[in-house]
């Protein structure tokens, strides 16, 4: 997945502004490392699951559900609690059935982990780094301080 990036700038800031749909910040992580180099990552999870991943856990749940019966036949008595328990995983089953059986016509939404990097300018205050997350949308604001220009000087030999 790699998410859509806008950079922009004024006279007082730099702007990075990056398309999350249905992410939330705590989706979100964002590093600031010595060399100036700033990374947002994180990972959009798919509403989907593919036949390779439908397999794999169809083969876990059975060797699961095989151990669970294993230990019914071993142990006889029953406690209101693992009746609970059982009736609760049974309803969870149930609507992981039901979304499986969905057939998808057409998928156009990406998914997955991402990892952008940009290297900040020398003018970037790192101190001053503002996130903020609205509607799906990634805003970072990162003030400008002034550089000191460099002035022609003579050096004495």
């Amino acid at each position: 997945y790699t998410p859509n990036i806008n950079l922009s700038e004024d006279e007082k800031n730099y702007y990075i502004h990056a398309d999350l749909p249905g992410m939330t910040k705590d989706q979100v992580k964002m590093e600031l490392n010595e060399d100036r180099i700033l990374t947002i990552s994180g990972e959009r999870e798919s509403i989907y699951d593919n036949n390779e991943e439908k397999e794999e856990k169809e083969e876990k749940e059975k060797q699961e559900k095989g151990k669970e019966e294993e230990e019914e036949n071993t142990e006889r008595m029953e406690t209101e609690e693992e009746n609970t328990t059982t009736t609760t995983t049974t309803t969870t089953e149930e609507n992981k059935k039901n979304n499986e059986n969905r057939k998808y016509s057409m998928i156009e939404c990406s998914y997955g982990k991402f990892s952008r990097s940009f290297t900040l300018p020398e003018d970037a205050n790192l101190d001053g780094i503002q996130a903020k997350m609205e509607n799906g949308v990634l805003e970072v604001i990162i003030n400008k301080i002034e550089t000191p220009k460099l002035q022609n000087r003579f050096i004495q030999i």
